[in-house]
């Protein structure tokens, strides 16, 4: 025997149509809401990115719940403004499924820089010295010591004397780059050659300050009595003993023996080597010139007067001219148009054996 049909009632069919209803008017809704890239949380990979030079792209994230939008898919991004220092601006619109746009902005901020190249630098004070440093702005140099070294605002350093000194390298600011700071440390290094050099010339260059020294043909303090008064000769190997204690410097003079007697002692010695004739620019300080004079009436020719070469076109010694005697630093012109030999004093050559083993 069969089971009677259950009839629906009208209650059951009233539900039903308010749901068939309900799902018409909500789920639209609730589509348009689910597919509007507005309603969807917005990150940014960064939200302040450094100055590079190039266009900034971060990455954007677009999510609700479980649900990650995918760029190029569901959305495109246009960037505005991203390449330099301020504000920039990315315009999201919605692809595909999804609609709707929205703007977001991030920070370009100034970049860090570093100023590449060493942090200490060792040379001799005879080289030519370079900082070297580089940045992505302007440098700028400040030494912590100008007695041992100076710099130019290109980075050249002109050591003055042996020593350790602080460069303070120094990016300046920009509307791109933050300002940096470095130290640099260099040391300056003097051969015992050198040394002697350097000792030699402060010391006839301190004579030659003092207005008490004064020139006396065929005279050294040996010979008059101990007072301040050198011939050409006796200045020139007074400098070198006081300064340096170079051998056979201790006592000579026109009177014990002349210019020519002290150009061969320089030429018999291995401490002083012949640099024959060479440009002015190629002298070096210390330099010892020899002026040779071809027959000059009475007087005759030969060797008749000697030097030294104080650097930057001056020689230091003691002559007369003008109807003035005495001991100074003059430019060549003053007195002598041209030296005919010149003596480098070279020291004993034990320094370039070390340094060679």
């Amino acid at each position: 025997m069969s089971k009677p049909r259950r009839k629906i009632s009208f209650r059951n069919l009233y539900i039903i149509g308010l749901m068939l209803l309900a799902a018409v008017i909500i789920l639209p809704v609730w589509f348009a809401y689910i597919t509007n890239i507005e309603n969807y949380s917005l990150k940014l990979s960064v939200e302040a990115a450094e100055y590079t030079g190039e266009p900034i792209k971060p990455k954007v994230k677009l999510q609700k719940g479980p649900i990650v939008l995918e760029e190029g898919f569901d959305y495109t991004l246009k960037y505005k403004d991203n390449e330099e220092v301020g504000k920039a601006t990315i315009e999201i619109e919605g692809k595909s499924t999804y609609h709707g746009s929205r703007d977001t902005e991030f920070k370009i901020v100034k970049a860090h820089q570093e100023i590449e190249g060493k942090t200490k630098i060792v040379a001799n004070i005879a080289d030519d010295i370079s900082m070297n440093q580089e940045a992505d702005t302007n440098l700028s140099y400040k030494s912590s010591d100008e007695s041992v070294l100076k710099v130019d605002e290109k980075g050249n350093v002109e050591p003055l004397a042996a020593g350790e000194a602080t460069v303070e390298v120094m990016a300046e600011g920009d509307d791109c780059y933050r300002p940096a700071e470095k130290e640099v440390t260099v040391e300056i290094t003097e051969t015992e050659v050198q040394k002697t050099i350097r000792n030699t010339l402060e010391w006839a260059r301190e004579k030659a300050a003092d207005d008490s020294y004064t020139y006396g043909r065929g005279q050294c303090p040996v010979c008059h009595g101990g007072k301040h008064v050198y011939d050409c000769i006796a200045f020139l190997t007074a400098s070198y003993w006081h300064g340096g204690q170079v051998p056979m410097m201790e006592r000579w003079c026109w009177n014990h023996n002349h210019t020519s007697k002290i150009r061969q002692a320089m030429i018999n010695s291995d401490v002083w080597q012949s640099v024959g004739n060479p440009r002015a620019e190629d002298l070096q300080p210390g330099d010892v010139l020899f002026y040779y004079r071809a027959g000059r009436g009475r007087n005759g020719s030969g060797w008749f007067h000697v030097e030294i070469y104080n650097g930057e076109g001056q020689v230091v010694g003691a002559h007369t001219f003008g109807g003035k005697s005495c001991i100074s630093v003059e430019p060549f012109n003053n007195y002598f148009l041209s030296y005919s030999d010149v003596y480098r004093y070279v020291g004993d050559g034990e320094e370039e054996e070390e340094a060679q083993e």
